[in-house]
């Protein structure tokens, strides 16, 4: 079972790979994608533990692609009529109260929980919530798409080295547990494009993503995680 769903899902990420830059989200294609990833963590999230891989290994790293049209996409003017969204991590004052949204990402996790017997299954949109930073650490573009409220945070983050990138999906809490593990990660598809290919301090970043995953957090736990939207930020230095 376990293997005819995760080819179906590579030759959805196959076919993907080989549309052009006609049509972003919105396909029959990635409707099938979105119903595979709810199926592969219903049923196979136990036996899918063998392949997670955190970040940093190069197993599950994919070649990004460039528009440089994408500013002029527009989902940005309707970004443009709503106010940002920001984390319960910025100081009152610090922020700037004229900023336009940053996200029109929509993220969505279904989690499982197990009670009066048996499984139950819920899903949230993270992506309502969530805003963009970018920036730039040693050789790598670091981008994040989340929500952090000061005692935890959910989201996804997204990881540039030269031509090649990774998504990630993360989750945190202010809890301390000594049993905590090391989060990986099963994407079962990822599309990145960017307005660019190398970015500088200062510069504005473009972006759409679109993937699908199984990711296990810090306790262990599993979730599969479905994103996909157009996104922007201005590039900092570090991760304020």
């Amino acid at each position: 079972m376990i293997k005819t769903i995760i080819l179906a899902a590579g030759l959805l990420l196959l076919q993907s790979c080989g549309r052009k830059k006609a049509g972003y989200p919105g396909s029959r294609l990635h409707e099938t994608a979105e119903t595979i990833v709810d199926s592969i963590f219903q049923r196979d999230a136990d036996s899918l533990r063998l392949y997670g891989r955190p970040f940093y290994n190069g197993r599950y790293w994919e070649t990004l692609e460039v528009d440089d049209q994408l500013p002029a996409n527009s989902i940005y003017k309707k970004l443009d009529s709503t106010q940002e969204i920001f984390s319960g991590l910025e100081l009152p004052g610090t922020t700037d109260k004229t900023m336009k949204r940053s996200s029109g990402v929509e993220h969505y996790e279904t989690s499982r929980d197990f009670f009066d017997g048996q499984d139950h299954y819920s899903r949230d949109n993270i992506g309502s919530m969530s805003n963009c930073k970018a920036y730039i650490k040693r050789d790598t573009l670091h981008i994040s798409i989340g929500v952090e409220t000061g005692f935890g945070g959910s989201g996804f983050d997204i990881f540039v080295f030269g031509n090649m990138y990774i998504t990630m999906p993360y989750h945190y809490d202010d809890i301390l547990d000594s049993n905590e593990k090391e989060p990986f990660n099963v994407p079962l598809w990822q599309k990145l494009v960017l307005n660019k290919k190398t970015y500088s301090v200062g510069d504005s970043l473009y972006g759409y993503v679109s993937f699908g995953s199984v990711f296990y957090n810090e306790y262990g736990s599993a979730s599969g995680q479905r994103a996909k939207g157009f996104f922007r930020a201005k590039i900092k230095e570090d991760y304020r």
